[in-house]
């Protein structure tokens, strides 16, 4: 985190507050999000470019904890829960409205990092019921995301 500058946090945010989230979504998040997201929730960060599978992503900012801003955390889980796989929790955003998340379906000690697609990300409601039974619609969600790397801090060091 020594080369990023992060612009325009919200108020530090207190630890009882992410304590609360955590235990709606019933997720411990990592130690290093956690320190990072105390001083500059909400924030943007310069840079801000991640190499996906050779492609470019834009780290836009951090969510909020602040239930009052227009990316705030809370609001973004519950409007976007019922898309949202059991053990994926966003935590940033890009400028189109994609997610940069915690996945947690693999290791619930320490999250890797997903982007997930907003655009091509499909619930079953989204298809009729004969198109269901032409689709395989886990694996079309799956299409919706893909790995970043391990960690949080992985994450950073790969901003440029």
């Amino acid at each position: 985190m020594n080369d990023i500058k992060w612009r325009r946090p919200h108020p530090p945010v207190i630890m009882e507050d992410i304590k609360d989230f955590e235990n709606l979504v019933g997720f411990k998040f990592p130690e290093d999000y956690v320190n990072c997201a105390l001083l500059y929730h909400g924030a943007s960060v310069i840079p801000y470019r991640v190499e996906v599978k050779g492609s470019e992503k834009v780290f836009a900012n951090l969510l909020s904890f602040s239930q009052v801003s227009v990316d705030s955390i809370i609001k973004i889980y519950d409007n976007c829960k019922e898309r949202l796989k059991n053990g994926i929790i966003p935590f940033g955003i890009d400028p189109s409205g994609n997610f940069f998340c915690f996945d947690y379906r693999r290791d619930m000690e320490k999250p890797s990092i997903i982007f997930l697609n907003n655009e091509i990300n499909v619930i079953a409601s989204d298809y009729s019921v004969d198109e269901l039974k032409r689709i395989n619609l886990e694996e079309v969600q799956e299409n919706a995301i893909e790995f970043v790397c391990n960690s949080f801090t992985e994450l950073l060091s790969m901003l440029h």
